[in-house]
């Protein structure tokens, strides 16, 4: 068996952890070797596989057999850049100032357009990614402006998402783009939320307050997500009634702790 052309290694407090980007897990290593029921584990979760397992190939044909078949939606998940404006303390991502450039964003409209053009999808859902996505401004607006012409020529109801820490996020922007959905990460209560999210701008009250710009200029639905570590683990309902009582269920479309 070989590990996972998709394992991408991290320390935290002297602590080993692995993000498999295939399938979305993460897990702390054992320093002391991995016992025969963890390595039947990291097998099944496919953080190790054959050693002939070629799994490139593997990802390209799924991909490809699920383009074939169609589910009525098209999703795609875009990372703008792997750069971010933040140092949260509890970040696995390698925070790097490589951002996706217009070249590169017209291949995978070219792309996407021609899957349209054999495929009858009802909906094109793209979710813009980072890094911190909105560092990429320029290439955002560009995708937003060639996929909704796309969508309307082909009949698809197109669907943009964000996933944001809200620093950079406008009443011009909420407005002009009409996100299906935002996704913003709260760490916990005011104190605890500054402090794991290191930095002097755009604290805790600021992105409480966004919640109610992104309501007043627009329809999107707000996922609500929570980091849950040591620090804030006794917050998160408090964090919740708190949001609550300022927005109220019926406007806050969608809160998700995680």
């Amino acid at each position: 068996m070989k590990e996972s052309t998709f394992n991408y290694h991290f320390f935290i407090n002297n602590k080993e952890y692995i993000f498999n980007t295939n399938n979305g897990g993460l897990i702390e290593t054992n320093p002391n070797g991995f016992t025969d029921e963890e390595k039947r584990f990291l097998f099944e979760k496919r953080f190790w596989v054959e050693d002939q397992c070629d799994e490139v190939c593997e990802l390209e044909k799924e991909i490809n057999e699920n383009i074939k078949q169609g589910t009525g939606n098209l999703s795609l998940t875009i990372a703008l850049t792997y750069h971010c404006n933040f140092k949260c303390v509890y970040c696995f991502e390698d925070k790097n100032k490589k951002t996706m450039k217009r070249d590169t964003a017209q291949e995978i409209i070219d792309k996407i357009e021609h899957i349209l053009s054999i495929n009858k999808y009802k909906v094109l859902k793209i979710h813009y990614f980072g890094g911190e996505p909105l560092l990429n401004m320029d290439v955002l607006l560009y995708f937003h402006e060639k996929l909704q012409k796309i969508a309307q020529y082909k009949g698809v109801h197109y669907k943009p998402s964000l996933t944001t820490n809200g620093s950079m996020l406008t009443n011009e922007l909420i407005s002009s783009i009409h996100f299906d959905t935002i996704q913003l990460t709260f760490d916990g209560l005011e104190k605890t939320h500054n402090s794991l999210r290191v930095s002097d701008t755009f604290r805790f009250e600021e992105q409480v307050q966004l919640i109610g710009r992104i309501l007043d200029h627009s329809d999107t639905k707000i996922i609500m997500r929570v980091n849950v570590c040591r620090q804030n683990q006794s917050e998160v309902m408090d964090l919740y009634q708190y949001i609550m009582g300022k927005y109220g269920k019926k406007e806050l479309y969608l809160a998700r702790i995680e």
